[in-house]
């Protein structure tokens, strides 16, 4: 017997993002979409094994919420949830992979400005990186510290450089995790600041 599901409860759990047009977030999307869907046992209408629903359904209610359809022209002879949701997975997937690159590369080249405020710009670039995670982007420590040191003024990247070799004299394995690496960054670039205060032709560049 097949029961027509309340549209109270067709609504998806906050944690569910509404997915960004040009597929930036699809990663974390698709996993927490799919996890929701399957809590109202209903993932078996988008993977093809159930027939289809009678009554409104998660798609119906919530669909055009959360989720950025291909033209609709596209799926206007797809007459089941799971063809226009492979459809929805076909573009998304390509679309996510192109931007998550993108973002990725972006965090990587991201630079200081030139007389720039390097604890304001450190303290973005670790907010930067928590965003990225949070959309499926995951940004390796080893990538994390090389970004940091190339965005610096020179006198603070051969700081920072200088700190991570000597780290490797006690050990060849032995480096600085990122976060402590930014303090002793900001620590030494406030330090310059204040030298430079007291002394201006002691400015470094």
């Amino acid at each position: 017997m097949s029961t027509t599901i309340p549209i109270t409860t067709d609504t998806l759990p906050g944690n569910v993002p509404k997915l960004d047009i040009k597929g930036a977030n699809w990663a974390i999307f698709s996993l927490r979409f799919q996890t929701a869907v399957e809590a109202k046992e209903l993932w078996s209408h988008f993977d093809g094994t159930s027939q289809c629903p009678v009554g409104p359904t998660v798609t119906e209610a919530d669909g055009t919420e959360t989720v950025s359809p291909p033209d609709p022209n596209e799926l206007a002879n797809l007459t089941t949830v799971a063809a226009m949701w492979n459809e929805i997975v076909r573009e998304y997937t390509e679309k996510g992979a192109y931007a998550q690159t993108d973002l990725r590369m972006k965090f990587l080249s991201m630079q200081c400005p030139v007389d720039g405020n390097v604890r304001q710009f450190l303290d973005d670039l670790r907010t930067k990186r928590d965003e990225l995670a949070a959309v499926g982007v995951q940004i390796e420590e080893k990538d994390y510290r090389s970004t940091i040191i190339q965005s610096l003024p020179k006198y603070l990247a051969s700081f920072a450089s200088g700190q991570l070799a000597t780290a490797r004299l006690y050990s060849p394995m032995q480096t600085i995790d990122p976060d402590i690496l930014i303090s002793l960054i900001i620590e030494e670039s406030e330090r310059r600041s204040r030298k430079e205060t007291q002394n201006p032709r002691a400015k470094q560049k």
